[in-house]
């Protein structure tokens, strides 16, 4: 449960991988390492070192053989916080109590598992507003490629999304913003550090129905009724925003109003 809620990765396969490499460890790699430990002061641990390396090399083939499988990993969205300390508890339960009633707490050991998600957010922005990203299916397909690609993937394995490349195909961009050149993208985004020309800004406003930008926007044209745009004044007070497509517009959720208001983040 710990590695699923906090690296939001599962291993399929694992404890088939487990099975076959366990016989080359015990028979093969650690008594090989045994008498090449014992014997290398005689100077006769060279060959049975060079037996234990591949006795390594087969295993690390096997892990290999067995990561590239399809479906091997398996990306699973974290769970609410209160899950990790229930399944906690739960593997304490079955560990520690004797007895048929100790298998009462398999339920709330698998709570990481089992808890059900919210559903994951439609849109992210970073809190610098140089990188973005959407959800399209079980994937999070990502607006700059190789940009704050950590925060991206965080994000992404965090809501159960395996992250995509954009196609450059469908996307206009300069050397400070990118705009959907079609209607499948909610976002159109601007990293520039100055504001924008009336004549830009109504141009991304009316590619995307959101508009980020890193820059402070003094004023917003026409063509930017209807749309939402966040801008850096935006950023400044609440970090990094992941947004919820409703019916009557967006549902935002900041990284500011998860985290508090403690020295270490900034006064927001």
């Amino acid at each position: 449960p710990f590695a699923m809620q906090h690296f939001n990765r599962t291993a399929v396969y694992g404890l088939f991988a487990n099975l076959a490499t366990s016989p080359i460890a015990d028979f093969i790699m650690l008594p090989a390492l045994a008498l090449g430990a014992f014997l290398g002061p005689e100077g006769l641990g060279a060959p049975f070192m060079a037996i234990a390396g591949w006795g390594v090399d087969a295993m690390l083939a096997i892990g290999h053989w067995v990561a590239s499988l399809p479906g091997a990993v398996r990306t699973v969205p974290s769970a609410p916080e209160a899950a990790l300390p229930v399944a906690f508890l739960g593997v304490l339960f079955v560990c520690l109590w004797r007895g048929p009633l100790r298998w009462l707490g398999t339920p709330f050991a698998a709570a990481v598992l089992l808890w059900p998600r919210p559903p994951a957010p439609d849109l992210w922005i970073n809190e610098a507003g140089t990188a973005a990203a959407y959800r399209d299916g079980r994937t999070a397909v990502v607006v700059r490629p190789g940009v704050q690609t950590f925060g991206v993937e965080s994000w992404s394995r965090r809501r159960g999304l395996e992250p995509r490349d954009a196609d450059p195909a469908g996307w206009t961009c300069s050397r400070y913003a990118c705009a959907p050149a079609g209607q499948g993208a909610p976002v159109a985004l601007s990293w520039g550090k100055r504001a924008l020309s009336d004549d830009a800004l109504s141009a991304l406003c009316e590619s995307a129905p959101v508009v980020s930008l890193r820059a402070v926007a003094t004023r917003l044209p026409p063509a930017c009724d209807g749309r939402l745009v966040l801008d850096g004044r935006d950023r400044e007070r609440g970090g990094s925003v992941e947004l919820w497509r409703m019916e009557n517009g967006w549902r935002a959720r900041w990284s500011a109003d998860v985290r508090g208001d403690r020295p270490w983040t900034g006064g927001s």
